[in-house]
């Protein structure tokens, strides 16, 4: 299962929180590989709510970071080598984070 075949299996009643990260997964045509995370990540969404989060997009999976669990994300960061994409999702919308480091302060400063 690739990552367009998540999007149509989902369907239309999705969060605005998760269109947001699938709509920049198609565009990278991200996880090639275990695009079934991107399940993973909205149950998560649903879940939590609207509140803000830290996501990572690689091409062999995703990982959504809740400010309980920040500190992770350094972990990601270094366990996993090749191409990644950072974003914060601020509550409202989605931004591209330059680094892990950088998502993790955003993510840190909004929890207060």
């Amino acid at each position: 299962m690739n990552v367009h075949d998540v999007a149509k299996e989902l369907g239309q009643d999705l969060p605005d929180a998760f269109r947001a990260i699938l709509a920049e997964a198609v565009k990278l045509g991200w996880p090639e590989r275990y695009a079934g995370d991107l399940a993973i990540d909205l149950g998560a969404i649903r879940n939590r709510g609207p509140e803000a989060f830290g996501w990572c997009v690689r091409e062999t999976g995703t990982h959504i970071f809740h400010r309980l669990n920040v500190a992770a994300m350094a972990t990601v960061d270094a366990t996993f080598s090749g191409d990644k994409r950072w974003f914060f999702w601020t509550g409202a919308k989605l931004i591209k984070c330059k680094s892990a480091q950088s998502c993790a302060k955003r993510l840190r400063a909004a929890a207060r």
